[in-house]
Order: structure tokens, then sequence, then C-alpha cells
């Protein structure tokens, strides 16, 4: 259930950002080197939903879970009231500089400054995990000695940068 509420809210967040976009879909290769999407091409991950919008000036995707899996939270109320509580995190100098800095001195190319964004927040806020889908940028385990590295020298410490997978384990 928990997962499914992250999804609602992560669609309402984009739905907020959504002056103009559109709705597509797509197959797409995830970012893990060992998938066979990877390997075969016709073995792509998908048909997924996408919902793009532009968000400071650039076009942003959001992964659209189908409605099954959605079950009762796509609800309207059920969305309001998950949303009643949640704060608003605020962008500080610190983590704009902790965001460049990650690209410029870390891993994280300029076009992902989204990611580095996300990461910074989640750092200077104190957040234990960080769950994502990103497994170019974020959920990399090649990428998170350089990311920690750059991280600590502000004197933080990295989230547990993780899938919502590995943060849960298999399933019995």
């Amino acid at each position: 259930m928990h997962r499914q509420e992250q999804l609602v809210r992560r669609l309402l967040l984009a739905t907020e950002q959504m002056v103009q976009g559109g709705l597509s879909e797509t197959a797409r290769r995830c970012g893990n080197p060992n998938c066979i999407c990877q390997r075969d091409p016709e073995r792509l991950h998908g048909p997924h939903l996408y919902i793009t919008y532009h968000e400071n000036g650039k076009s942003c995707s959001l992964y659209v879970p189908s409605q099954r899996n959605l079950g009762p939270l796509f609800d309207i109320g059920q969305r309001l009231k998950l949303l009643r509580d949640v704060p608003i995190l605020a962008v500080s100098s610190e983590i704009l500089k902790l965001a460049e800095d990650l690209i410029t001195e870390g891993p994280i190319p300029r076009k992902a400054a989204g990611d580095a964004a996300h990461i910074a927040i989640a750092t200077v806020y104190g957040c234990e995990y960080l769950l994502t889908w990103n497994c170019r940028h974020i959920a990399n385990a090649e990428l998170h000695r350089a990311i920690r590295r750059v991280v600590e020298q502000y004197g933080y410490e990295v989230p547990s940068l993780c899938t919502p997978e590995e943060l849960m384990g298999e399933e019995q």
C-alpha cells in the first residue's frame, strides 16, 4: 500500500506542474546493465504510459501506473487525504550548491540536473532513504562512491539510494 501512495503523490505533483503536456505510451530500457532489455532490443519494458510536462523550462516525464495497480487510492478523496500532511521542502542555496557540485565534481551529468537536485535535497534534509526507479543516475551502485565523496565534503551522510524492491527485499 505504501508504494501505491508514493505513486499517487508523484502523479499529483506532476499534474500540478502540467500546464502544457501530454500522455504517451512507450517501451523503454531500464538502467540495470544486467537486464535482458540491455542485450535484446526486442525485449523492452512496457508498454507504459507517461505524462510529459514542462518544469523550469525543461521537458519531464513521469510514469503513470495502470489504474488497477493504484486501486482505491486513485479516488480523488483518498489522494487529497494523502497529501494533507506532506510537507513541501524548501530548496536552500546549500542544496543548489551541492547539486551543482554533484554535477561538476561528481558523476551526475548536466542533463540529469534534476537527479542531482533530488540527491541534494534528500541529503540536506537528512533522509535515511531515497527511493527511486532511476537506476541510471541515482540507484546505481557504480556511482555511489563518487556521490558519497562529494556529499561528505559538505559534512553530510548520503541517504541509502535504492529502488523500492531493494529496500523491501524479496517477497516470501
